[in-house]
């Protein structure tokens, strides 16, 4: 069960980039679905899965740090 977690936190992190270079725009012309590649729909329901806010609910992405 561990390596199944260690891609959990490497896909989560993978995302919060994305949404950090997007500026947390999700969809649309540099959006972080076109960054990664997939549709928003599919980057909206990996997002609820994994536990990263978006949208209203989220954090500021300007101000969130990345590691």
């Amino acid at each position: 069960m561990g390596t199944f977690s260690k891609s959990c936190d490497m896909t989560a992190e993978h995302i919060r980039k994305a949404m950090h270079t997007a500026r947390g725009r999700i969809q649309g012309a540099g959006g972080a679905a076109n960054l990664l590649g997939i549709q928003a729909n599919t980057l909206r329901a990996r997002m609820r899965k994994l536990g990263i806010r978006y949208g209203r609910t989220a954090l500021r992405w300007e101000e969130t740090p990345v590691t």
